[in-house]
């Protein structure tokens, strides 16, 4: 894919745009589909290696690092297909709760989609959803993802503990 992002020419017709558009999109499709199964596999692995910190923290290293390399171009992606749609990247009504929300439902559900029989604990998100301010709607969402995925993944980390 990467190739053949580097081989087309800048988009210059609306056809051209569209195309584009939707190349993008087959690699953010493309991207997370990969990064949760390889998330999925790491996963897996770091139970495998529960008593051997120092293999562990290689893990979690490798973790952090492919979470933020994905992070990157997910946002990047994300930004320019928001500006191909909306024109601007910032919402001048974005309702912070109502992005907050969003996120805590799409963690919710990623995380209980990999985990299988275990309790995903609820993301409880309060506020006045008609409070709004300008911002990038898309950013906010991905900072409170990042959030919420940790709050998720220490909270069944301590759980999983104190079963044990």
């Amino acid at each position: 894919m990467f190739d053949k992002l580097c081989r087309n020419s800048v988009p210059e017709t609306s056809v051209s745009l569209g195309n584009f558009s939707r190349f993008l999109e087959t690699i953010l499709l493309n991207q997370k589909r990969l990064s949760s199964a390889i998330i999925e596999d790491l996963e897996i692995l770091r139970k495998m290696k529960k008593n051997n910190m120092s293999e562990i923290i290689i893990i979690d290293g490798v973790l952090n690092t492919l979470h933020h390399s994905l992070i990157g171009t997910q946002f990047l992606i994300e930004h320019y297909l928001s500006t191909e749609k909306n024109g601007s990247m910032v919402d001048p009504q974005c309702s912070p709760v109502a992005v907050a929300s969003s996120a805590a439902k799409s963690v919710k559900s990623q995380f209980a989609s990999h985990n299988g029989s275990k309790v995903v604990p609820d993301i409880i998100v309060h506020g006045d959803i008609k409070s709004t301010f300008a911002y990038v709607p898309s950013h906010l969402s991905q900072i409170l993802e990042e959030v919420f995925s940790n709050a998720v993944i220490s909270n069944m980390m301590h759980s999983s503990n104190h079963e044990m």
